[in-house]
């Protein structure tokens, strides 16, 4: 497991490098408007930063899933959302539009969700219980 969560943070390291110093350079490909490209910049800095512990999350993912862990998934998954529902609603209503609220959307997702996830997801595999879920 430990061996797994390694080379999952690494990987999350090196693809958010990839992604922060190239991403915000290739809005091109997807649109002419300038300024669509800006956000797009932007927002990839956001995804970037917030890489590895994504990384982190979808490695337990994977784990517990293949454990059969899929009650406690569920219920960390309602967890989850109780945590990001709030930070959707404070960035709807205080962060406006444009540049600050495409920031403050993606940092409440790669910070709020993930990283509920990834609290979520840690508490459960601090201990071998999730070992027997399918038993």
């Amino acid at each position: 497991m430990h061996r797994l969560i390694r080379w999952g943070l690494g990987f999350g390291v090196v693809t958010g490098l990839i992604v922060g110093f190239a991403g915000p350079h290739l809005g091109f490909l997807f649109t002419q408007s300038e300024s669509v490209q800006y956000l797009f910049g932007i927002a990839l800095i956001v995804v970037a930063v917030g890489q590895p512990l994504a990384a982190y999350v979808f490695v337990l993912d994977g784990v517990l899933i293949g454990a059969g862990d899929a009650r406690y998934l569920a219920l960390a998954g309602l967890i989850n959302i109780v945590v990001y529902t709030p930070l959707l609603w404070a960035v709807m209503h205080f962060a406006g539009g444009g540049t600050a609220g495409m920031a403050w959307l993606w940092i409440a997702y790669a910070g709020g969700y993930i990283g509920a996830r990834a609290l979520t997801l840690g508490w459960r595999i601090r201990s071998d219980r999730w070992m027997y879920a399918m038993a």
